[in-house]
């Protein structure tokens, strides 16, 4: 299963692109920040369906973000309905990746920390509705979080002999141990990054994936170990984070080459998910 995200900055200025259909052919999913639509926008992807949620009360069309499902695997694709209108919430059904449990993935675009439309709250409203929609699903978050992250760890980490050692509640324990599934599975605890820097929302995103129990492919799987940037060849904004559990069914993930026909200035992120049958993705 083929998916991606990139932050797109504007998606009516790449449908003419070749360049963007070309890439767009190569995925059966395609997670979009920045979409910059809205309400009046009727956007038309012959072989895809489209899934949407415009930023509201806005000046002008900005932010956004859009899911685009190829129309021969959207029987395994729901969407969940949010108040919040800078993520979108998808599952993919267990009947096509093989998992005990559906995959419920959500994109996110939260502007940077100067913005008019940001604010550090935007994270702890993630958290809190996530805890709604969640439902013992496996879990993949993609976005541009403008978090800066170096390589700090995104573990909350602890010795199982410790933790045993520890009145904790069920629930933290069950994420502590999952956690070291990664490392009974060969994968890093440790993360790499290219980007030396470390900003509010770095931290918070960090505090996100501890409360929440995913971890990022950033830095850490595939081909991706190094880290590589995701923006402006500085900075790494942009990730993939799963639940531990979802990595061995993870065939690949890599940050694309710069292409300037698909962004502004980031880089697309392409993952890779194994099927139970090749032949349920592309029937033909």
């Amino acid at each position: 299963l083929k998916c991606g995200f990139v932050n797109i900055c504007g998606l009516r200025s790449k449908l003419k692109s070749p360049d963007f259909e070309e890439y767009l052919h190569t995925k059966d999913i395609l997670a979009i920040a920045e979409t910059k639509l809205d309400r009046y926008d009727k956007i038309d992807l012959p072989g895809y369906k489209i899934y949407r949620s415009d930023r509201k009360n806005a000046r002008r069309p900005s932010g956004g973000v859009a899911v685009l499902v190829r129309n021969e695997i959207c029987k395994y694709v729901k969407f969940i309905e949010t108040d919040l209108d800078f993520l979108l919430y998808f599952v993919i059904e267990k009947a096509l990746i093989g998992t005990d449990q559906d995959v419920l993935c959500c994109v996110v675009y939260i502007p940077p920390e100067n913005s008019d439309y940001s604010n550090i709250n935007m994270f702890e409203a993630m958290e809190e509705d996530f805890i709604n929609v969640h439902n013992d699903e496996f879990v993949c978050f993609m976005g541009d979080f403008n978090a800066r992250t170096k390589d700090l760890s995104d573990l909350l980490g602890m010795d199982a002999d410790i933790l045993d050692s520890l009145e904790l509640d069920d629930h933290l324990k069950e994420k502590i141990l999952e956690e070291n599934i990664l490392d009974e599975l060969g994968f890093s605890l440790n993360r790499n990054s290219q980007d030396n820097t470390v900003n509010n929302y770095g931290y918070r995103i960090l505090e996100l994936c501890k409360n929440t129990g995913v971890c990022m492919l950033n830095g850490r799987i595939s081909k991706d170990c190094m880290g590589n940037t995701t923006c402006d060849n500085k900075s790494v904004v942009d990730y993939i984070m799963c639940s531990p559990k979802l990595f061995p069914f993870v065939s690949k993930f890599e940050v694309d080459v710069f292409n300037g026909n698909l962004s502004d200035k980031h880089n697309a992120l392409s993952l890779s998910l194994n099927v139970i049958d090749e032949k349920l993705v592309n029937p033909d």
